[in-house]
């Protein structure tokens, strides 16, 4: 007697060949996926950096300022003569943002960043981008 499933054993069917996947050589062993943190900087005319935080690495100020001249060599080859005309950055009030060090930094790269009060009632403009309404 035959032993594969019927055509109407759906079921069956996906045990034969998930079995037939996992003994097969084409099968590669995954990491699952888990959160991944990232930080995107863009203009109006489209993404200009986009850096993934390493698993198990917390953001700090000097991190950050790492980041931002990340930020200004990308700006210098994505957007030519927009560091002239200068750059105005909104971030938020997290201590990597607020630290001295990054105010620094800020002011040595020759861009501007915009006073964002905390707890404000109102949404950051990222937070409706990437949240919708």
């Amino acid at each position: 007697m035959d032993s594969s499933p019927s055509t109407g054993d759906k079921a069956g069917f996906k045990a034969m060949e998930a079995q037939r996947i996992a003994d097969s050589d084409q099968v590669q062993s995954c990491v699952p996926a888990s959160k991944v943190m990232s930080t995107v900087f863009w203009d109006m005319r489209g993404v200009l950096l986009v850096e993934f935080q390493e698993h198990s690495r917390t953001v700090n100020a000097s991190s950050y300022c790492s980041l931002l001249e990340r930020l200004k060599t990308a700006i210098r080859t994505k957007r030519k003569g927009l560091l002239t005309q200068g750059v105005i950055l909104l971030h938020g009030n997290a201590r990597p943002h607020t630290a001295h060090l990054t105010l620094e930094t800020v002011e040595q790269l020759g861009f501007e960043a915009l006073p964002h009060p905390p707890y404000s009632p109102d949404l950051a403009p990222v937070t409706i981008i990437f949240l919708g309404r």
